[in-house]
Formats: structure tokens, C-alpha cells, sequence
């Protein structure tokens, strides 16, 4: 099948190699509301594996599709599979999970069966609905969830999926929200700096992918208080031209990827962007 670009930049046929059976969509407006509902690792799991679940039992994904009125019906087993606790031999994730969404107001229907061996979901329509909005959507990979390990984790690993698509994908978050994922009351970047790049370093390996990592100052708060993130995958259309350049309020730049953080001089950033692009693979 051939690749096509349409309007919006974004590439209509997949280009992540991502497996079919590990494919799912999720719309960007859905993810946009995940922070306000406050999950902690086990509910990211389980939302995620429930998201995937259904996708794949769906026979298209269009946003008008109806679900049965019984909802969807799965092993925990397969769906611990998913999520990389198969190994445990026990459902303290799932439940853990399950009892966290249930506090949530997107399912009709979230409850264990057949003596906790099997789980029954539905999503509320309008929940489902969203899930599916064909105007913006990210491609997710079920096989990089026993990966992420905490709410920052799958709230990369999201941001990415939303952009990766397209011809220069990119993100920007702010550094306050980095902070609230990771319930520290103290929103300095140095605080949030570790855990941030952890989480760029493990979606990169999952995926092949290289980060730019813009450190600005926009005025939000004192000290750098924006990051923006340009992620080069194979077949994405960043020239050095585009990455070296900055913004007046970029105060650091950075790279990363799955072996690690290279800082940039900025006074130097087309050779040392250069010399990067030569090192890494393509």
C-alpha cells in the first residue's frame, strides 16, 4: 500500500511497523482528557489494555460504531498478557485498576466474572464515541505497555503516538504538568528532569526514536518552564536545518535517545545536530 500525505501532515497509511494485532487508536481528544481523571499506574494499564481489547474486537473503527449492549468479555489472563503481569499469576493489577476506573464516569460497564477469571467492560457511548474521533488520533502499540511503569510513562508514550505520524512530529508540554504527573509540589525543572528523560528514553527504545529536547523560558513561571520535543523516527522528514533551529527563549537543548542524554551548546548546536545525525541511525 502506498503512503500518502494529507492535509493535516499526517501520514494516512501506517508507517511505525507497528504489528496489526498490537495496533489501537485512540483520538487526541480522548487522551486529553486521561489527566483529569487522576490514574495511577495500575488504571493506566488496564485502561490501556481495555482500550486495545476493544479496538481489536471491533469490526471498524468508526466513530458512530455501536457496541454490544453486554459489553466485551475477556480472560484476565489474555489481558494481564498485554500488559506484561501474565508472569504473577494473580489479578492485584487489574483489580487495582478496575477499582480506580470505576470511580471514572466512561464505563457502562467494569465488573469481574466468572470468579475473577474473566473481566466484563463497556464503555458509555459517548465515551466510545470519543475514543474513536477519526479528526485527530494517535496509532498506539499494545507491545510497549509491560514497558511503562508510571502515569508519566504512558503519558509520553501517548504524546508520541498522537504526532508520530507525521512528517516532523512534535509535542510541547509544560513543566508545571510534568510536576502535577509526578505529584512533587516543587514544579522546577530540575525536579521533573530525571523522570521526563527516563520516559523519553523508553518509548525511544521501544520505537527508534530520537528526541530534541527544547528547554524554554515562555513566562509561565520562573526558570524554564516549557518543553518542546521533536522526535526523529525513521522516515520522518527533520532536516538539520529544522532541528538547529530555536526560539530567543530556548535556554538548553537536548537529545535523547534509548542509550542516554547528550546535552547541545547551543553556540554550537548545527555541528554538534550534525555530528548526531551522522552517529545515529537513520
Amino acid at each position: 500500500m502506498t503512503n500518502t500525505i494529507s492535509e493535516h501532515g499526517l501520514i494516512d497509511f501506517n508507517p511505525t511497523a507497528i504489528a496489526v494485532p498490537d495496533m489501537y487508536r485512540i483520538s487526541q481528544d480522548f487522551v486529553s482528557t486521561l489527566p483529569g481523571l487522576h490514574l495511577q499506574t495500575n488504571a493506566h494499564r488496564t485502561l490501556h489494555a481495555l482500550l486495545h481489547a476493544t479496538c481489536r474486537a471491533l469490526s471498524d473503527w468508526k466513530e458512530d460504531h455501536i457496541q454490544p449492549e453486554q459489553g466485551f468479555l475477556q480472560p484476565c489472563k489474555a489481558l494481564r498478557k498485554i500488559i506484561g503481569t501474565e508472569a504473577a499469576n494473580c489479578n492485584r493489577s487489574l483489580r487495582d485498576g478496575v477499582i480506580q476506573l470505576k470511580k471514572t464516569e466512561i464505563f457502562d460497564i467494569l465488573n469481574f466474572a466468572h470468579d475473577f477469571h474473566w473481566l466484563n467492560w463497556r464503555f458509555t457511548d459517548t465515551t466510545l464515541q470519543q475514543i474513536l474521533d477519526e479528526r485527530r488520533y494517535g496509532l498506539f502499540d499494545a507491545s510497549i505497555l509491560p514497558a511503562l511503569g508510571s502515569p508519566l510513562d504512558f503519558t509520553i508514550c501517548s504524546s508520541v503516538a498522537l504526532v508520530r505520524r507525521m512528517r516532523r512530529p512534535q509535542f510541547s508540554i509544560q513543566v508545571e504538568k510534568l510536576a502535577a504527573m509526578l505529584e512533587t509540589p516543587d514544579k522546577r525543572w530540575c525536579k521533573v528532569r530525571k523522570s521526563f528523560i527516563k520516559s523519553l528514553m523508553t518509548v525511544g527504545a521501544h520505537q527508534n526514536l530520537i528526541f530534541f529536547v527544547l528547554l524554554k523560558c515562555e513566562g509561565y513561571s520562573r526558570g524554564i518552564d516549557t518543553v518542546d520535543v521533536r522526535i526523529k523516527r525513521p522516515g520522518s522528514l527533520w532536516t538539520i536545518d529544522r532541528l538547529v533551529k530555536v526560539t530567543p527563549t530556548t535556554r538548553n537543548y537536548l537529545v535523547v535517545d534509548a542509550s542516554g542524554v547528550s546535552e547541545m551548546n547551543l553556540d554550537n548546536l548545527n555541528k554538534d545536530i550534525a555530528r548526531i545525525m551522522q552517529t545515529k541511525p537513520k
